[in-house]
């Protein structure tokens, strides 16, 4: 049975947990996540990131540089995401794509469930590179 890709922002994706998906189904969302990002080939001890809420869709959360709110849809175990981020903290002679002093913006993500409790995949930030972005249940 072959799963409808999702929408993608437009992009031409590919699986990355194989040929067969993981059914997430929204309920399962529910609770708070880990969201951490860094560059394609990095381990997991390398990303950084913080603390999310999810619940009907509906984003929330951040660390101790940037506050995030947005949205997020589930498409079998396809989760499409749009965060807002604010700055308020952290080095102000840092530079990274979320780096304080840049005012707000917009990132998106695309990630595929490898388990019912870790999504993977990439996080989209126009004028950028994209990353790898993970998340992972903490509840």
């Amino acid at each position: 049975m072959e799963r409808p890709l999702p929408a993608t922002f437009g992009l031409k994706t590919s699986s990355v947990v194989g040929e067969v998906p993981v059914a997430v189904e929204a309920g399962q969302l529910t609770g708070r996540w880990t969201i951490k990002s860094g560059p394609f080939g990095c381990r997991d001890d390398e990303m950084r990131g913080g603390t999310i809420m999810i619940d009907a869709g509906r984003i929330e959360g951040g660390d101790d540089k940037r506050a995030l709110k947005g949205h997020c849809s589930l498409d079998g175990g396809t989760l499409t995401t749009t965060l807002h981020v604010i700055a308020h903290g952290g080095d102000p002679d840092g530079f990274d794509i979320t780096a304080p002093g840049q005012g707000g913006f917009h990132f998106h993500f695309l990630t595929e469930a490898i388990r019912i409790d870790r999504f993977e995949g990439s996080l989209h930030r126009l004028g950028f590179p994209d990353m790898r972005v993970v998340l992972q249940r903490v509840d």
